[in-house]
């Protein structure tokens, strides 16, 4: 929220319009992080006539997102036609990038997991330090993958903690030698889920380690952390 705050700020009398959607489900049976379905008013109240804003609701446990994504083609003055030529144009981008993500994984025995929100994950801001400092330490990363395939219905419901319950769920202790939980600080969807996570590892006996960021400011903090893991894996 935060960097969303100043990339917001960094726009304010550069843009015409910023488009700030309203995302209030990613996948069906399932609802998003209620800070993502409030981003048009917080944009709005923070920001008011200095940032005019663009939106649309995306709700995939009712509404599609192709048809979504075709609505906002008729906000912006497109015909229909062109609007959902464009969105199915846009769903193939989005599942060719998604493959590209998960061509990134390595998969040896060995490795470790690393989870997190996608916002999170694929900001290399957020991500790359702790990726590099894990490839330092000759250590192969997973990276969780967001694909769109359904999950099975299962305690959590919020759209992304779900895929990555299924994803420990299936986790196979003989190729994954721990599991590290990036969550931004005062994240309440994680604070709740970390202990399904915790559970479900304790059984498998795979080390998981949850690191918190905002709360460490210090990459010098940060690679201490991940060094005295990666030790107590190995060991």
């Amino acid at each position: 929220m935060k960097m969303f705050d100043a990339h917001l700020a960094e726009l304010a009398g550069k843009a015409d319009r910023v488009f700030v959607p309203r995302i209030l489900s990613g996948r069906k049976g399932h609802i998003s992080c209620p800070k993502l379905a409030a981003l048009p008013d917080a944009a709005g109240a923070q920001f008011g006539p200095r940032i005019p804003i663009l939106t649309i609701d995306v709700n995939e446990d009712k509404v599609p997102l192709p048809t979504s994504l075709a609505a906002l083609g008729g906000m912006l003055g497109a015909g229909k036609k062109a609007s959902r030529d464009a969105a199915h144009r846009a769903m193939e981008a989005m599942a060719g990038n998604l493959a590209g993500l998960a061509a990134r994984r390595t998969g040896e025995p060995g490795s470790i997991l690393i989870l997190a929100h996608p916002y999170n994950l694929y900001d290399d801001f957020f991500s790359g330090p702790i990726v590099r400092k894990l490839a330092s330490l000759k250590v192969g990363v997973n990276l969780v993958e967001f694909d769109r395939a359904d999950i099975p219905s299962g305690p959590i419901k919020w759209d992304t903690c779900s895929k990555m319950y299924d994803t420990l769920r299936r986790l196979d202790p003989k190729i994954s030698r721990g599991v590290i939980q990036i969550s931004s600080f005062n994240c309440g969807c994680d604070s709740i889920v970390g202990s399904f996570y915790h559970e479900i590892l304790a059984r498998k006996r795979i080390p998981f380690m949850t690191l918190i960021i905002d709360e460490h400011t210090s990459n010098a903090g940060l690679g201490t952390r991940l060094e005295a893991f990666v030790d107590s894996c190995r060991w």
